[in-house]
């Protein structure tokens, strides 16, 4: 089912080509969360339940912006190299302290929702209102991770 019928197939690329890179970003945050949570010291027991939630809020989002994608008929990347490729969130070379993590994961949050929140104004230009809604909500999902995160500084 097309729900994007509202939506020119120029705006439908130039919105595609920037969940493409929302969709990285994601996932390669998501990837890093679990490499914190598989790495962690004792005791962390804070961080590694609030990592666990938030894991759990960002397999959502792929899942959403994935099927966006799908949606509007444009290709979704699955190879971690593309996603590599697309996404500005850089890997962890080694094991951070619980307060290194903390700050990277803020930093790393806050990329996405800087490419969210450019993404979101695209999308309403548009007359995207389903790849806007989503985008909104992911966005206050961002949002409040930060917070989160912040209140373990």
């Amino acid at each position: 089912m097309d729900t994007s019928y509202d939506v020119s197939n120029k705006d439908k690329t130039t919105i595609a080509n920037g969940l493409r890179m929302l969709l990285s970003d994601n996932y390669r945050l998501y990837l890093k969360m679990q490499n914190y949570h598989h790495h962690r010291v004792s005791p962390w027991f804070d961080i590694l339940q609030l990592i666990e939630e938030q894991n759990t809020d960002l397999a959502n989002i792929v899942d959403d912006i994935t099927n966006r994608l799908q949606v509007l008929g444009k290709f979704v990347p699955d190879a971690d190299q593309a996603h590599q490729k697309l996404s500005a969130i850089g890997e962890t070379t080694s094991v951070p302290t619980q307060a290194e993590i903390i700050r990277q994961l803020i930093v790393d949050q806050e990329v996405v929702i800087r490419t969210t929140q450019t993404l979101l104004t695209h999308a309403e230009i548009a007359n995207d209102a389903i790849t806007a809604v989503m985008l909104t909500l992911s966005l206050r999902t961002h949002k409040k991770h930060v917070r989160a995160l912040r209140h373990l500084l």
